[in-house]
């Protein structure tokens, strides 16, 4: 159940915070206090959506969950920096938007920029480079060496590959939503799967495509 904003919900989050500050870290009590509060924020309405117009909403959505996922960690461990002099839910926005910006700035360093799409590939057909790198993605996508790209599948649909979503989106140029429509997945689904692998992928990515 979604918990109205409100002083009753401030102070009930207030006298959590509180009393998991007066146990000893790593007790039980701390960490059975820390779940309640943790759970009264989760089911919230009051977390914030730091950038959420800058970012189109399937990336936006594995970006803000991963920053979630940080912040609620970054309470437990640092509960007892909160001051009970500020409304818990500022506190934690705060960290929030901070954590928001950790993950950005994770996502546009690991992010593989090199991966073309048909447009890409028509504009820059003149660039001999451009081209050159767009032949070898093609290539590494068909081959995929150490059979890394096939073996991620969607849970349930182990028709649906990594592999394949990689070549129909880079080299056929399909869009998430005709994809959506032609495997039955919501596109928030193939995105997120999609971008999640992506990541963890990038270091594979990197030994067969840089120079």
């Amino acid at each position: 159940m979604v918990a109205p904003p409100g002083d009753d919900f401030d102070r009930q989050l207030q006298k959590l915070a509180i009393e998991a500050q007066q146990h000893p870290p790593q007790s039980s009590q701390r960490l059975q206090t820390l779940n309640k509060l943790i759970n009264e924020i989760w089911q919230s309405n009051q977390l914030g959506h730091p950038q959420s117009g800058l970012w189109l909403p399937d990336v936006y959505e594995d970006l803000y969950n991963e920053a979630r996922q940080r912040t609620m960690l970054e309470i437990c461990q640092n509960i007892d920096k909160y001051k009970p002099q500020y409304p818990v839910m500022a506190w934690v926005n705060s960290l929030l938007r901070y954590q928001f910006i950790a993950v950005v700035n994770d996502y546009n360093n690991n992010r593989i920029i090199s991966l073309p799409s048909l447009d890409d590939l028509e504009r820059f057909a003149s660039q001999e480079d451009t081209l050159d790198d767009a032949i070898l993605v093609r290539r590494f996508l068909q081959d995929d060496p150490e059979n890394l790209l096939q073996a991620e599948s969607i849970r349930g649909r182990p028709d649906v590959t990594f592999q394949i979503l990689a070549w129909a989106r880079f080299v056929e140029d399909y869009s998430w939503d005709e994809l959506s429509k032609n495997l039955g997945i919501s596109p928030q689904t193939l995105c997120s799967f999609f971008n999640r692998n992506l990541r963890n992928l990038m270091p594979y990515f990197n030994r067969y495509l840089q120079e």
